[in-house]
């Protein structure tokens, strides 16, 4: 059971089911059942990229016309936003009126996110993500900001095109669901990459394949590695 009623978990999610940036493959949800956090969530190409919304209690002065002296202060709670990357801070920290504000407040990070990846700031880096993955993308990709070249994104989409004819071939075997979900994935793979860095992106699709069904994995030859990615496409 989560802090955060059904229909409000459905109008953060649905932020990410209509994002025109980015699928919701490409973020880690937590949803607390206690405690005063009540969303967390998590851009997985950078850990740098967060979002938080809690209940924080805040002092305000207590207005009266017999209080000369001393103010009194009483404690008032309301909802925080933790966002970063912020509005033009690396983070920044809101303070908002209701809920009602939250799906804006995610839109407009979700953007800023996708404009950070373009404008390739080095303070977004994968120093955070697990080791092992970091290692395995650090041994093909040296270079931190390095794009894909022309011929690289013209070779990435011929195979990306042949993985869907084969996803094509296998619809027999597969639900309707699991159809659209990798046609989806790979149209998303495709677009990201002029959009991304080399690291950005293998990370962003394999995580999009991660969280296919086990049994469509199995049929296009996935395994839950990112060295299964990068051999893909080399």
């Amino acid at each position: 059971m989560t802090n955060l009623k059904k229909s409000k978990i459905n109008e953060i999610l649905s932020e990410f089911n209509e994002s025109k940036y980015f699928t919701i493959d490409d973020f880690i949800f937590e949803f607390p059942s206690s405690g005063r956090v009540l969303c967390k969530i998590k851009f997985v190409a950078h850990d740098d990229c967060h979002f938080t919304l809690e209940e924080k209690s805040y002092q305000v002065k207590q207005k009266s016309a017999f209080v000369l002296a001393d103010a009194n202060y009483i404690d008032k709670e309301t909802l925080f936003i933790t966002v970063s990357p912020g509005d033009y801070k690396k983070e920044d920290c809101l303070k908002i009126n209701d809920f009602h504000s939250v799906p804006f407040n995610i839109r407009n990070w979700i953007q800023r996110i996708d404009t950070e990846l373009k404008e390739i700031n080095n303070n977004f880096n994968i120093d955070n993500i697990s080791e092992l993955i970091k290692t395995e993308l650090d041994k093909n990709i040296i270079d931190e900001n390095e794009r894909f070249t022309l011929e690289e994104i013209e070779n990435m989409i011929i195979k990306l095109d042949r993985l869907e004819e084969k996803v094509i071939k296998l619809e027999k075997e597969i639900s309707k669901e699991d159809s659209e979900k990798i046609h989806s994935v790979i149209e998303d793979s495709k677009n990201n990459l002029t959009k991304y860095p080399k690291k950005s992106w293998y990370l962003t699709t394999w995580n999009k394949f991660k969280n296919l069904d086990n049994k469509l994995k199995v049929l296009i030859g996935f395994k839950d590695s990112i060295t299964n990615i990068i051999d893909w496409f080399k």
